[in-house]
C-alpha cells in the first residue's frame, strides 16, 4: 500500500515538472518567434558612410569582409562558456549557450544551461525584446526563482546587443552609431531608444578588435552598482564567409582587483 502511495507521488510531481517545462519551453518559444520576425526583407550594405568611419573600424570591416557583402539581418549562434561567481573562487562552471539576434527588431534571446550539482541545472534566459531587458532564472529548468526588470536591465542588456553589432558588422555603420577617434583609441556612442552607451574600442594595426571598454551595471547583493568593464577578443575565426572574433574573455575592474568572470568561445553559427 505505501508502496503504491509512492509511486502515485512520485508520478504527481514528474506530471507537474513536465507541464511545467513544457509551458516555460512554449513561453521561450514565443520569445523566440517573436524576436526572428522580420519586418523589412530589403538588404543591407555598406554604402558612403564608410568614408566617414574612422581607420580603425575601416581596417576592422574590411578585415572582416564586410566591406562589399550583405549584412546578417539575423543570426543564431551556439557557445560554449565557463562562468565564475565570486573573484576568490577557483571553481568554474562550464554551460552551453545558445542566442538568436534579430537586427531589424533591436532584439536578441540568449539561452544557457549548466548544471551546479550532479542532477541540478540551472536554465538562464537573457533577453533584449524591442529594447525591453529581460533577466529569468529557472532552478532545474523549470521553475523561476530570479527575475530582472527595469532601467539598469535595459541599459545592460542593449551592451550586450551592440556586442553582436560586430558580428554582422555592416551594422556598425548604422545611423544607431556615431564614430570618432581619439588618442589612438576609437570612440562609439550606441544611441538606441532611450539608452545612450558609449564606449571605448581598441583595435591593433591591421584593424583586429582587441578590447571594448564600458561602464555596466553589475548586480551586487540585490542592488545594480555602475562597474566598468571590459570584453577581451581572445581568437578570431571564419564564420558564413566572414572573418569574425570568437572567443571573448569578460572582466569587471572592481576596486582592488580586476575579475575575470566569463568566458564564451562561437562554436557554430548560423543566418537564421
Amino acid at each position: 500500500m505505501l508502496s503504491m502511495m509512492v509511486i502515485q507521488v512520485v508520478l504527481i510531481i514528474t506530471a507537474v515538472m513536465i507541464s511545467f517545462k513544457i509551458y516555460q519551453n512554449i513561453q521561450i518559444d514565443k520569445w523566440v518567434r517573436e524576436i526572428f520576425y522580420v519586418k523589412d526583407r530589403s538588404l543591407l550594405y555598406i554604402g558612403d558612410e564608410f568614408d566617414l568611419l574612422p581607420l580603425p573600424l575601416k581596417k576592422y570591416i574590411i578585415l572582416t569582409g564586410a566591406r562589399n557583402k550583405k549584412a546578417f539581418k539575423k543570426l543564431k549562434i551556439y557557445y560554449r562558456g565557463m562562468i565564475k561567481r565570486k573573484s576568490n573562487k577557483r571553481k568554474w562552471w562550464w554551460f552551453k549557450l545558445k542566442s538568436y539576434v534579430n537586427f531589424d527588431t533591436h532584439s536578441y534571446l540568449a539561452d544557457a544551461c549548466m548544471s551546479i550539482v550532479p542532477g541540478i541545472t540551472i536554465r538562464v534566459i537573457d533577453m533584449l525584446e524591442r529594447r525591453i531587458g529581460h533577466f529569468v532564472i529557472y532552478l532545474g529548468g523549470m521553475f523561476k526563482f530570479v527575475e530582472g526588470l527595469g532601467t539598469e536591465m535595459n541599459y545592460r542588456n542593449e551592451m550586450v546587443y551592440l556586442l553582436f553589432h560586430f558580428l554582422s558588422p555592416a551594422y556598425l555603420t548604422h545611423e544607431n552609431f556615431k564614430w570618432e577617434e581619439k588618442n589612438g583609441e576609437v570612440i562609439g556612442l550606441f544611441k538606441d531608444g532611450k539608452v545612450d552607451i558609449t564606449g571605448r574600442f581598441v583595435f591593433d594595426s591591421e584593424g583586429k578588435l582587441l578590447a571594448i571598454h564600458f561602464n555596466r551595471y553589475r548586480n551586487v547583493k540585490n542592488d545594480f552598482v555602475l562597474t566598468e568593464w571590459t570584453v577581451e577578443i581572445e581568437k578570431y575565426g571564419n564564420w558564413l564567409g566572414f572573418y569574425l572574433p570568437t572567443t571573448f574573455n569578460f572582466i569587471y575592474h572592481l576596486p582592488k582587483e580586476d575579475f575575470h568572470y566569463a568566458r564564451l568561445e562561437i562554436i557554430k553559427m548560423y543566418i537564421d
